[in-house]
């Protein structure tokens, strides 16, 4: 069976699905993607601007090497290759859903 990915709105019936996807011997189930997928994207931004933060989704006392418009601009540029996914996915194999 080729890989699928399903996503869902907050109460849709996402965490039931996942839950019972989740008991599957042949399933992988990632819990709330969205943060690592988020911390992915950051880091690959903050190389772009030349920095390497410990905590990519966070800064010390306002010391962004960028505004706010550069990573919206950023963002708006980007393409998620399906290699992208795949590999943050891989990283997300026992990922609990708590970043």
């Amino acid at each position: 069976m080729k890989p699928f990915f399903i996503t869902g709105m907050y109460r849709s019936g996402t965490t039931l699905l996942a839950k019972l996807l989740g008991g599957h011997p042949q399933a992988a189930v990632a819990s709330q993607p969205a943060p690592l997928l988020y911390a992915e994207i950051k880091k690959q931004f903050l190389q772009s601007v030349n920095s390497s933060p410990e905590y990519p989704l966070g800064h010390l006392f306002n010391e962004a090497p960028f505004t706010n418009s550069d990573f919206t601009d950023f963002l708006s540029e980007q393409k998620l290759s399906k290699e992208f996914i795949s590999q943050a996915l891989a990283k997300m194999q026992h990922y609990s859903g708590q970043y």
